[in-house]
């Protein structure tokens, strides 16, 4: 007898073979009343920008960036004049956000970051003209022992014989990640003032500043103002202060005391 072929059955999709989908959770509260008292699109409200696949982003982990040093943040800084020209927005904490793809709250904590790392500079020494810098030692040595040069013989010379011989040298420096930030914060401030000139009412302007231009996680305009009462004995003189003193009565109740009583 003929082997007998194999006949596949599709078989019908069971509960334990169908991989569930998200379940998408709202509340029950009726919004139908808020709705119809929402402020409406303008033709200033932002377009679809896809907030919902950036909070997925956050959510798996993609929405934080980190940076090891300032060198890598300056880096990564490169072009975002360039980038609000092309995208036609002003420079802003939000834009310089969305630049660098990382929230605010982390760009904040960037411009308050004092942290102090050491850049090692290769410097000519009669011109000080800047070569090569780094704050890794490990591939700050690695370059300047690979790299040549030629001199004016049509000799080759690595970067680290340059500075054997004198020619160049090597500077010790600080910098900080709110250093690095610095000009991008002096540019933002300059986008608002400019902004203020010229509107009619620049009061939107004026509540910017007092938030240092949106450097700020929420805006807030309030006073802090401390009362301290006066001390009428700081301008009396002594003779007036002893005859203040004699009037003031000698019990409680207000009554003088009675000599002989």
């Amino acid at each position: 007898m003929g082997k007998s072929k194999a006949i596949d059955i599709e078989k019908e999709p069971t509960e334990e073979t169908i991989t569930p989908k998200p379940v998408r959770r709202i509340g029950t509260m009726n919004t139908e009343k808020y709705l119809a008292e929402a402020p409406r699109r303008t033709a200033t409200t932002p377009d679809v920008i896809g907030v919902d696949y950036m909070v997925m982003q956050i959510a798996k982990g993609m929405g934080r960036k980190i940076f090891n040093n300032p060198m890598e943040l300056a880096e990564s800084l490169q072009g975002f004049e360039d980038f609000c020209v092309k995208k036609n927005i002003a420079p802003s904490f939000i834009g310089l956000s969305i630049f660098l793809n990382i929230s605010k709250s982390t760009l904040l904590k960037y411009f308050t970051d004092e942290t102090e790392f050491t850049v090692m500079v290769v410097r000519d020494t009669i011109t000080g003209e800047y070569i090569y810098s780094n704050i890794d030692k490990t591939e700050f040595d690695r370059y300047i022992e690979s790299v040549y040069e030629k001199d004016k013989s049509g000799n080759n010379y690595s970067i680290k014989e340059y500075i054997e011989k004198g020619i160049y040298k090597t500077e010790y420096t600080t910098i900080t990640y709110a250093d690095v930030l610095a000009p991008l914060r002096s540019l933002i401030e300059l986008s608002v003032t400019n902004k203020g000139f010229e509107m009619k009412n620049p009061a939107f302007a004026i509540f910017c500043a007092k938030n240092r231009f949106g450097e700020t996680n929420q805006y807030t305009d309030e006073q802090h103002i401390s009362f301290q009462p006066a001390n009428p004995l700081d301008d009396m003189s002594d003779e007036e202060i002893l005859k203040a003193a004699q009037s003031l009565p000698d019990d409680e109740s207000g009554n003088s005391k009675k000599s002989g009583a």
